[in-house]
């Protein structure tokens, strides 16, 4: 990880709601935006690394968790305001209104 990245991922205010959020790299480089404090009730596992970057992967609540890794909740899972540009069913109904409507030009311009 660059230092560059590493500065990426500390922590912020989220956007959207300004709460305090950590953000951290997930195993295939992406960030994902985290609650401030540690939720026992959680499933992301994180670990701050000695770059200043945050670590994070998938941790089932109830799995037992390896010093130093903490437990954190998504950010998106828990503010109200957030949530729904994360909203996998409007996206799937507007990807509908797509294929549908491409579906109408095509009978429309095919003989």
């Amino acid at each position: 990880m660059t230092a560059r990245r590493a500065r990426q991922s500390a922590y912020s205010e989220c956007p959207t709601c300004l709460d305090r959020i950590l953000w951290a790299i997930t195993a295939k480089g992406a960030r994902q935006a985290l609650n401030y404090q540690p939720d026992p009730a959680g499933n992301v596992a994180a670990r701050h690394e000695a770059n200043g970057g945050w670590r994070a992967r998938s941790s089932p609540p109830g799995e037992p968790l390896v010093f130093p890794d903490k437990r954190f909740m998504p950010h998106w899972a828990t503010s109200p305001r957030c949530a729904p540009a994360r909203d996998g069913d409007g996206q799937r109904a507007a990807a509908q209104d797509v294929v549908a409507y491409l579906d109408e030009y095509r009978k429309e311009h095919t003989s």
